[in-house]
This record gives structure tokens, sequence and C-alpha cells, in this order.
């Protein structure tokens, strides 16, 4: 078992305990605005994770994972808004005690990419939005970077450079510490239909700065950062000033349509928003955005949006504004459920049949160089677990009762019963990805009962001799399912799609799916693909501050991963291919968000986009 260290804190006063001395809790801070800080003795380019208990019997992940930042290392508890019911920061819940644990979970296999934080300098005093310009070099492209103050992680954003707006009114006046973190992929492609590369992932942290935060308006906080009037929740909003001042509090929901106002006077703001509007009336649950505005000789202004991005700041006279600060934990939830499955742990022997098309003749492939059995895809499990973690921080999403409390279906648990209907597994939740190998038939298949030319997604049972081919149509997608990506070769394939068209004899629900996402062609396997599908439909793409349509993400993610790994393929002297991917679906839901559930009612359209052209290196980026 690992090393771990206890922490029991009774509010007050703290005690710490350590099993050995090199792994020991050397400081526990109370900050400002109700987190607490922890740090503690570590070891260079090792990993741990941060937990915490309210009876040293059950433990839940507050943090999970903090990359050393050298021989000490800090994590922050801010909470965890995503549970049910939410943990919040301590000293705001109302708990007498809190135990946290640190525990060892990894350690960088190879080099560590080195990342450095550009501006501000260390020791330098800053005031209002700064910007942090995070730049990262190493021997394998950086794909995530992370920005963290006291511990707490403020923002990701997609590398291997990027620059972060922080507003430093959130925090309270004084001293803090910032660092940036970045994560690569060595050997992070698959290249298909089969590869035997196996994905690493090393993390490089910068040096830790130490800044002054000084404001007039400081330590701007609210309770809820995704708002539930409607389960009686009230909102308190919080902030103190430099001296006292008239200020005014202004509500406005996601729409930037203003619902509440209010105004005081004082050194400090507390006020207590029930959830009504200005006529009385209960507001719906929502992510809203907190401005307050003083009279101050130089009048300072502050908007906090709860879940927000990290993107946008702007300037009116003397009035300034900023999105609230994105914390992976506090984001909430909107009921939408989702689920993931993947299948990579494929053989390599020959000899296996393809699928029948009906009882005389076999399917063969398009294209006919696929080969059967397929190899392995180390990449999938990455796709797969960093899409459900990174969605579920973001997204305000919970998994499906059938996926399990990671959300995820990997493997051998992942069976032909669970794709096909009635029991189609993802005709459970909202949203749902399927990750694996993928092929495309040449005739019509009477086997699956479709009568069509089909797509086929192999299910393999560890010791089975044969395939399980799932046909496409056998899943019919539907029931509460609206949105389904599915990132395997060719599963809308240019010769299977054209044969559904004139009959309209598509593999889902028209009236019950809004859009069906996948590929035409050969997909390459990036470890940060599911990272980025979820980025860009929670607003943390770089580059794309707000939340992107459902369609536009999926292509997105495309666009950035399939890229990156035909430089990869490149670089080992292979030569990638073009990549296509397909949507297909309502089209009054081809701009819908996952903020949004408008609903299939227009006509089924078929839309095709190449996110990755080698004879293009301008590719523009895609609408």
């Amino acid at each position: 078992m690992k090393a771990l260290f206890l922490l029991f804190a009774l509010f007050g006063s703290v005690a710490a305990f350590a099993q050995s001395a090199p792994f020991a809790i050397t400081a526990v801070q109370r900050n400002a605005d109700n987190t607490v800080t922890l740090k503690w003795n570590s070891e260079p380019g090792k990993w741990y994770q941060l937990e915490y208990s309210p009876d040293l019997v059950t433990w839940q992940t507050l943090n999970e994972l903090v990359v050393s930042q050298g021989t000490t290392s800090m994590s922050a508890d801010v909470g965890r808004y995503d549970l049910t019911p939410k943990l919040k920061r301590p000293f705001q819940s109302g708990e007498t005690r809190r135990f946290w644990r640190a525990r060892e979970i990894g350690v960088n296999q190879g080099t560590a990419p080195t990342v450095t934080i550009t501006s501000p300098s260390n020791n330098d005093t800053v005031s209002g939005v700064i910007s942090v310009p995070v730049t990262t070099s190493g021997t394998s492209e950086v794909g995530t970077i992370s920005l963290y103050v006291d511990g707490e992680l403020f923002a990701e954003q997609s590398g291997p450079s990027t620059t972060f707006t922080l507003n430093t009114s959130e925090w309270a006046n004084g001293a803090h510490q910032i660092y940036a973190m970045g994560g690569d992929s060595q050997g992070g492609t698959d290249t298909t239909p089969s590869s035997s590369t196996q994905p690493t992932t090393n993390y490089g942290v910068s040096t830790t700065l130490a800044l002054t935060f000084d404001n007039f308006v400081s330590a701007f906080f609210f309770s809820e950062h995704y708002f539930r009037p409607d389960l009686g929740e009230t909102q308190t909003i919080s902030a103190k000033f430099k001296e006292s001042a008239n200020w005014t509090l202004t509500v406005t929901n996601s729409t930037d349509t203003t619902v509440f106002t209010t105004t005081g006077s004082g050194s400090s703001v507390s006020y207590t928003w029930d959830g009504k509007d200005g006529s009385g009336t209960l507001v719906p649950a929502d992510a809203y955005a907190y401005r307050i505005v003083t009279d101050h000789i130089s009048p300072a202004s502050l908007m906090a949006r709860s879940a927000a991005s990290n993107s946008s700041t702007s300037s009116t006279g003397d009035e300034s504004s900023v999105n609230f600060r994105p914390v992976t934990n506090n984001a909430g939830t909107s009921g939408i459920t989702f689920g993931v499955a993947y299948q990579g742990h494929h053989p390599a022997p020959s000899g296996w049949l393809p699928p029948r098309a009906n009882s005389f003749n076999y399917v063969q492939f398009v294209p006919v160089d696929y080969q059967v059995p397929f190899d392995v895809l180390n990449s999938v499990s990455g796709i797969a677990t960093g899409f459900a973690s990174t969605f579920q921080k973001f997204g305000r999403a919970t998994p499906g009762s059938q996926f399990g409390t990671s959300g995820v279906l990997g493997n051998d648990d992942l069976t032909g019963a669970k794709l096909r209907a009635p029991t189609n597994v993802f005709n459970t939740v909202n949203l749902g990805l399927l990750i694996g190998h993928g092929v495309q038939g040449n005739r019509p298949d009477l086997i699956g009962g479709s009568g069509k030319i089909e797509t086929y997604y192999p299910i393999y049972t560890t010791g089975a001799t044969e395939y399980d081919w799932v046909r496409i149509h056998e899943c019919q997608f539907g029931g509460s399912l609206r949105w389904m990506g599915i990132l395997a070769c060719n599963m809308l394939g240019t010769t299977a799609v054209p044969n559904w068209e004139p009959s309209a004899a598509w593999p889902f629900d028209p009236d019950k799916l809004h859009l069906l996402l996948s590929a035409s062609t050969s997909v390459y396997m990036y470890k940060s693909f599911g990272t980025n599908w979820a980025w860009a439909m929670t607003g943390k793409l770089k580059n794309f501050p707000t939340p992107q349509p459902v369609r536009r993400s999926w292509l997105l993610a495309g666009y950035v991963t399939q890229s990156i790994a035909a430089a990869d393929i490149v670089q080992k002297g292979g030569s990638p291919v073009q990549v296509d991917f397909r949507v297909i679906g309502s089209s009054n839901c081809l701009e819908e968000r996952i903020t949004q559930n408008i609903g299939p009612n227009g006509d089924v359209v078929v839309r095709t986009t190449t996110v990755y052209d080698p004879t293009n290196p301008s590719l523009p980026v895609p609408n």
C-alpha cells in the first residue's frame, strides 16, 4: 500500500499525523475565502491525490491529481459542488470536523515537459485582471495546461502554450502563490487499424511564484456555483472593500438578462438572495453572473459568473468586468446524465472471420485493407476517462446508473447486449461516447435485420476466438439519449450512409436522438480527444471561451487531436491520411448546446467536415 498521511482538523485547531518522516504534513492554512490549503513533503516527479472523510471511514476524492511541485507540494480543499449532496467549503458547510489524507498514486515514466510562467514575476504586487502566459517545451507536445492559485485548480486549457486571465479581486488581499502544470502524452497516438503504442503521460510543474494581491474590491465570493432556487437554495454573495462605499449588486442569467438588482453601503457586502426576481418570481436554475459596482473615487466593478470560463474581460470608461474563475469541482449539477464505453484490449492473432452478411457470404470491408482481428488500442481508456472526469467537472453532469460511479464501461465490461436495443445502455443517458475499432461493410446485411449496408463495432471478450459483431442498426439509439458520439473508424462511412439515406433507414429513432456524431473515414486515437470534446462543450477549450454546440465541439476535438496524432505519425516515418468527421441528425439541433434540450423536429441531415488534411496545413477551424 502506498504511503499516506492523515490530517484531522477540528476547525480552529489542527493536528497532523505522519506514517513516515519523508511524507509528512508541513502546513495547514485556513484562507479568507473559507478554503483550506495543505502542504506536505513530496518527491519530484510523483503524483498525489487529496481525499477527505467526515469520519475516517468513508473517503472521497477532493483533487484527483496533484503533481509534485518539488520537495514541498500543496493542494486546497475548495469543496465538491458536483457531489450529491454538495460538499461545501470548510467552515461554510456547518461541519465541526473534516479529515484529509494525501496518497501517492503514480510517478512520471519519462522526461517531464518544462513549464514556465512568463508573467508576472516572483514577488510582484498585482491588481485587478492580469494575464498569466504559460509556455511549455519538451520531447512531446503538451496537451493540457493547468493554473493553480494557493493549491486550488483555477483553470485548465489546451496547450502547448496558453494565457490565463486571472481576476485577482476574487481572492483576499495579501500573499498568494501560483504555479502551472503541463501534461504531455508520449506515445499517445494509436494508428488505425492497429497499434502497439503504449501512451504514457508525464507532468511538469513551473516554479511557484509568490504574489501580493492588492484591490479595492477583494474576496468576492458566492456560496452556490450552480444556483438551484427550485430546490430551496439561497445564494450568499460577499465581498470586502478597502473603505466604506455605496455598492450595487446586479444578477444576470446565462443570456445576460438582468434578473435582480439591490444596493447597499459599507465596507463589505454579505447579501443572501432568495432566488426571486424583481417581481417576486422564483428564477430557474442557471449559472448566474453577479456584478458589484461601487462609488469609489475610481469606480470599481467586479463581475463573477458561476462555473463560467476563464476568458473575457471588457472595459467601458472606469468600469470593468471579468468572468468568474472556473473551479474544477464546483460546477454543481444540471441534471444531464452521460455514459462512456470502450474496447481496446483486442488480440492480434490471425484467422478470425468477418461478420456474415447472409447465410452464405461474409462481409468484405471497405477499405479492403482492414484485417481482423484488430490490434490493441492503448489510448482508448485515456480518452474515455479523460472525457468522463472532465465532463463531470465542467459539464455539471452525472454518470448514468448503468455506467457505474466513474461513468465508464471498459473492455470486458462492455458486451454486445449492452449496445443492442432494447438493452442499449446508452439509451438510458442524455449523452454517450463509444470508443474503439469500427469497420464498414460492402454489401447489404441480412443477419442484423436492417437489410442495409452496415457498419460494425467488434466486441471482444477475453478468451474468445471470434468477435461479436454489433451492427450499428442493432443499436437503435434513442430513448433518453440526445447526443451520441462514436469515435471509431468508418461508423458513418461513405459506402453505408448513402445506402441508408433514400429510405431514411437511420440507426436511431429520429424522434428521440438529436445528433449522431462519428467519422466517415479512419480516425486516430489520441488520448486527449475526450478531454477536448468535454472542454469545447463547456467553454474550456483554448480560444473558445464560451460553450460550443455539441456538433461543433465534436469537430473541434477532432481538429485539435487528429493533427497532433498525424504529426506523431510523420515523426515515426508514417504517412497520415485525411480524416473526415460526420454528423447525422435533426437540422434544428445542429447548433444545440448541452444546456439546451430543443428536441428533434427538423429534417434529418448529414454533415461531413474534414478535420485533418495532410495536403492542407492551413485547414480552417471547423464551424
